[in-house]
């Protein structure tokens, strides 16, 4: 067990590095860098040895084939799920992960509903630069808040009133 400095050391650093990833994937998906690329390519291999499975789910058109192809499209190598990834791992509890993770999902939701309904037209916009920018911007500042917040959140858990996530 950690004691508590070496406790509130180990999750600001990776509450620190989780902001870091944030600023890196914004800067990624503004077209500003291509850091995120390596990080992908590093969870490749899991997904190929998920894709079979995953393609065996097509086309959905049960609910069952339905949750497979959730589960199995939910471990394609994305930059934002890592993020994530170490953002929960940072809050040092296994509850408090699974919140984390929960409400990233739940926060995804109506993006994923809106791409399945509107796929099409979603495609276009993406592709527009200004929509990759302001998107990819407003990721990054939320790292760099992210990042601007760790020397208080650190001091508010010495005294226990706080939460790092």
């Amino acid at each position: 067990m950690l004691p508590l400095g070496g406790w509130l050391t180990a999750r600001g650093a990776m509450f620190f590095a989780a902001n870091v990833v944030m600023v890196l994937l914004g800067l990624y998906v503004a077209g500003w860098g291509r850091v995120m690329l390596r990080v992908e390519a590093a969870g490749r291999p899991l997904w190929r040895r998920i894709e079979p499975f995953a393609r065996r789910m097509l086309p959905i058109d049960s609910t069952a084939k339905a949750l497979g192809a959730g589960l199995a499209w939910g471990r394609v190598p994305c930059g934002l799920v890592y993020s994530m990834l170490v953002l929960a791992a940072a809050s040092a509890d296994a509850l408090d992960g699974t919140l984390v993770m929960a409400a990233f999902g739940l926060g995804t939701l109506p993006n994923l509903l809106a791409a399945g309904i509107a796929a099409q037209r979603l495609m276009a916009m993406r592709r527009a630069p200004w929509v990759r920018r302001v998107a990819g911007g407003a990721i990054a500042v939320l790292g760099v808040v992210g990042i601007a917040r760790l020397p208080g959140l650190l001091d508010a858990l010495v005294v226990g009133w706080s939460c790092i996530t």
